[in-house]
C-alpha cells in the first residue's frame, strides 16, 4: 500500500500572528513614507522661506571709515542687500572685516528692521613717513596706512630710500625703526607738533624743531643723551642764550652751536 502524504496541521494562532506581522509591516512602511514626505516638505518650505523677502537684508550701514572706503568694508564683509538674514553670523562677518590691515577694531550688530550696522575703528596715524617718492601715514607700530596729505600736527620721519612696504605692512628698515624709537623716548616738551626726525643717514638721527635741532646719532644710549639735552637746555635757558644746534652723539661731551 502506498504511503499516505503527511497532513499539514495549520495552527489558527500562528496564522493570525502572521497576518498581524504583515499588517504591522505595512503600517511601519506607511509611517516611514509619510515621515519622509513630511521632512521633504519641511525642508522645501524652509528653503523657500529662507530665500523669501520676509528675511531679506534690507540695508547695511558702515561708520568710522576715513582711510578705508565703505565699499572696501562691504566687500570684506561678504554681505549684500537682499541676502537672507537667516544663517547670518555676525561674528564671522566681524572676523572678515577685522582681517583688513587698516582696521583696529570693528563691531557688527543687527538693527531693526532687517539691517546690519558695521562700526569700524581704523588705525590712527602717528607719523608721516617721508621717502624720496612720496609721503605716507604710519601708525605707532610702523604700519603703513596710506599716502599722506598735509597734517602739520604729526611728526615726520625722513628717510633716504623709497618705501619698502605696502599699505598694511610694517616698515622694517632700521632707519625708520630707530626714528620711531627716538620719538617714543622724547619727553613731551621736545615733541613739538610738526617736528621732523631726519633719518636719511643710518645711525645719524637728527631731531629738527622750528627753533633748533638736536643731533642724536644712533638710537643707542638714549637715556644718557636725553639727560645731556636736559642739562644743556636748562643751562642755556638760565643764561638767556639760544641754541641753534645741539650735538649729543657723545652724551658725556655735548656740543652746542649758539645763536
Amino acid at each position: 500500500m502506498a504511503p499516505q502524504p503527511a497532513k499539514v496541521v495549520r495552527s489558527e494562532r500562528l496564522a493570525t500572528r502572521r497576518k498581524e506581522v504583515r499588517r504591522e509591516n505595512r503600517r511601519r512602511r506607511r509611517r516611514v513614507t509619510f515621515a519622509t514626505i513630511a521632512l521633504i516638505a519641511i525642508a522645501s518650505g524652509g528653503w523657500v522661506l529662507a530665500r523669501s523677502s520676509l528675511f531679506a537684508l534690507e540695508g547695511i550701514e558702515v561708520t568710522g571709515t576715513k582711510l578705508l572706503t565703505p565699499a572696501e568694508v562691504l566687500q570684506a564683509s561678504g554681505l549684500h542687500r537682499g541676502q537672507s538674514m537667516l544663517g547670518l553670523h555676525a561674528e564671522r562677518v566681524r572676523a572678515r572685516i577685522a582681517s583688513l590691515p587698516l582696521v583696529r577694531e570693528v563691531t557688527v550688530e543687527r538693527v531693526p528692521t532687517a539691517r546690519i550696522r558695521i562700526a569700524v575703528v581704523e588705525r590712527t596715524p602717528s607719523f608721516v613717513l617721508e621717502t624720496v617718492e612720496a609721503r605716507w601715514f604710519m601708525d605707532a607700530a610702523g604700519m603703513v596706512l596710506g599716502e599722506a596729505n598735509g597734517d602739520p600736527s604729526l611728526p615726520t620721519i625722513r628717510v633716504a630710500d623709497s618705501l619698502s612696504a605696502d599699505v598694511g605692512d610694517r616698515v622694517s628698515d632700521p632707519a625708520s625703526r630707530d626714528a620711531m624709537t627716538l620719538w617714543s623716548a622724547l619727553p613731551k616738551v621736545l615733541r613739538t607738533p610738526g617736528a621732523t626726525i631726519d633719518a636719511a643717514t643710518l645711525a645719524d638721527l637728527t631731531l629738527e624743531r622750528p627753533a633748533f635741532a638736536i643731533r642724536f646719532g644712533s638710537a643707542d644710549a638714549l637715556p644718557q643723551k636725553l639727560e645731556a639735552v636736559r642739562l644743556v637746555l636748562d643751562r642755556v635757558r638760565r643764561s638767556g642764550g639760544r641754541v641753534l644746534m645741539l650735538d649729543v652723539r657723545s652724551p658725556d661731551r655735548p656740543a652746542a652751536k649758539m645763536a
